[in-house]
Formats: C-alpha cells, structure tokens, sequence
C-alpha cells in the first residue's frame, strides 16, 4: 500500500509563505546541498504529486522555466489537482482528479506503486489530515520568524504526531519527519450545491434530519432532541429490511448523542453511543460534520472516530458516503 507523504517548508511561526501568495523568500535560509539532496531523494521515492489548485498554478509557473534535476523530475511526474475550477491542466503530465479528493486517494493508496505527495497546499492538506489520510508529515523548519503569512496547519485542530527522524541542516534548518498515522478514522466529503448556512439548517433541524440521515436501506426518527451544546439528542435507524436484527436488537439501530460542539455554518460535533447488549458496540463514537464553503456550494465532510470494532470500516464507509448523497439530495429538492 502507498504511504501519502506531506512535504512543506515552515517558518519557526507555522507559516509555509508569507503575507503575500508565494512570498517564499525564506526558502532561501535554508537551501542548500543538504536540502537539494533531500529533494531529490523525495522525487525518486514518489509516483504522483497532489496539489491545490493555487500551489498547482505557483508550481506550474515555477517549474516550466526552472533548469535542473529537480525541475526535470518535477515537470516530469504525474500530478493531480484537487479543484473543482480547474478543468484543464496544462503542465506536463498532470489532469484534475476524477472524483473527490477522500476517494481519490483512498484509491490510489490502495494501488501498488511508489508513494504520493502533496507540496504546499494548505486547504488540501488541512482536508487530507481531518480524513486520516496522510502516513507522513515531512518538515524542514526554518530558523525564523515571518510575523505575518499562511499557517501550514490552518484548521486549530490538535493532533499527536510521532517524531521518526531529526536531522540538523549545515544552513541552521531542521529536516523532521513525523508519523502522522491516526488510530482509525472513517469518513466521507461530498460537495453540495448549497450555501453553508442552508446545510447546517438541514444538520440540526429535526423535519430535516428523518429525511436525510438514514443511510440506503433504513429509516430515520428523532426520539429526542435537545439542540445546544451539551443538549442529548436521541434517533432510531430502522432496517427497511425486517430480517436484521439490528444493533439493538428489534431491527434498529438506536443511538444516543450529545452535541459536543455547534459552531453555526461550520461544524457540528456529536459524542455518540449506541443502545446495544453487545459489547462489539460499547464505548463513544465522536462524529463531526465539518463545512467549508467553495464559492455557492459547501464542501461536506464526516468524520468518525474512536468507532466501535463491531462496525466493518468497510460498510461505515459506504454507509456515511449514502448519508452525504442523501443530504444533498434532500437539499437539492429544498424550494429555491
């Protein structure tokens, strides 16, 4: 399986550019032979490059007049862009990627060849990370300060690294590499033609709620609902099919929730257990729905953890990818 490696320069301040898009200067304080090298030894070590579609525009105009052995491999590698705006790609060898972003690399991780890196990127690695999708976290930091520019790590949200390599540079910069490796998450992304504000509606309003959030096969009732943070909420998913018993029993799935967090139009945070005798389905599920708006619509993500071992990843996947294709659906038919 390909290992997802993130790659990135940062300032002592966390900020991979400065105030102004590709203010790279600070590059400068640490490149050398040391840090060339290290290149190189990254380029033979990867297949395909990912990028935002902004880092692919600044690496695109880069690269195509730069010289050298670095140049020649980066022009030279199959590149993909996550971008919806993007619809043709001129760098050699490089094409939008065909679905969304989890998908894609879920897919391609699973394929047999070198690893996958991302450069730069910030929006795209931000989302690659609230996935568990990235293996690696690879950093040289620079011994500075910008003040002012873009944190590489532009979400607040905590995550514990384990340091595998630390290697002082002759320049006065630290190459690092990190295991980013999290316990197990599972989790979709789907793009709604929506604004945020409508999609958070539909997340925390119960008329809304029976008709979207049932996966494929079952049906959704609020039993309980108290909508404010630290509010319970409670909801029965009965199978459609009368032969499953269901995790409680009586061919349904019923679970209890507290809202942990509700940030409007942005994210909804629930602590969930399950009503069940078997111990498969023992402990809390944290769920979060986080949205972040791409020009009218809104980038949709769920995100699972500390998922009971009773659930196959397998089917909870395919199970959270149903909810987000029926939230849309039900926000499609919404009045205008």
């Amino acid at each position: 399986m390909r290992k997802l490696i993130a790659w990135n320069l940062m300032s002592l301040d966390g900020h991979f550019q400065g105030s102004r898009p590709w203010d790279l200067d600070f590059h400068q304080s640490v490149w050398g032979d040391e840090l060339e090298a290290i290149s190189l030894d990254q380029l033979a070590d990867m297949d395909m490059l990912l990028f935002g579609r902004k880092t692919y525009d600044g690496m695109k105009d880069h690269w195509e007049r730069a010289s050298g052995a670095i140049a020649e491999a980066m022009n030279g590698m199959p590149k993909r862009v996550a971008s919806r705006r993007v619809e043709e790609t001129t760098w050699r060898n490089a094409a939008v990627m065909d679905t969304d972003v989890v998908s894609f690399v879920r897919r391609e991780k699973a394929t047999a060849g070198k690893n996958i890196y991302v450069f730069g990127s910030a929006d795209l690695l931000d989302t690659l990370l609230m996935h568990g999708l990235v293996d690696e976290c690879r950093i040289c930091l620079a011994p500075l300060t910008l003040g002012r520019g873009s944190p590489l790590f532009k979400s607040g949200r905590g995550q514990n690294l384990k340091l595998l390599e630390a290697r002082t540079l002759k320049t006065g910069g630290i190459f690092a590499r990190y295991d980013a490796r999290p316990d197990r998450v599972d989790s979709a992304l789907r793009l709604v033609e929506a604004p945020a504000d409508v999609v958070y509606a539909a997340l925390v309003h119960p008329e809304a709620m029976v008709l979207w959030r049932a996966p494929d096969g079952m049906a959704a009732e609020v039993l309980e609902l108290d909508r404010r943070e630290g509010g319970r909420f409670r909801m029965a998913l009965r199978y459609d099919n009368l032969d499953q018993p269901g995790k409680s029993g009586d061919g349904s799935d019923i679970f209890e929730s507290r809202f942990v967090r509700l940030d409007p139009h942005r994210e909804v945070t629930e602590a969930i257990a399950f009503q069940s005798d078997d111990p498969a389905y023992s402990g809390t599920m944290m769920m979060t729905t986080h949205l972040r708006p791409v020009g009218d619509a809104t980038e949709v993500s769920i995100i699972a953890r500390d998922v009971p071992e009773g659930i196959a990843q397998e089917d909870h996947l395919v199970g959270l990818s149903s909810t987000l294709a029926k939230l849309e659906e039900f926000l499609l038919q919404r009045p205008s």
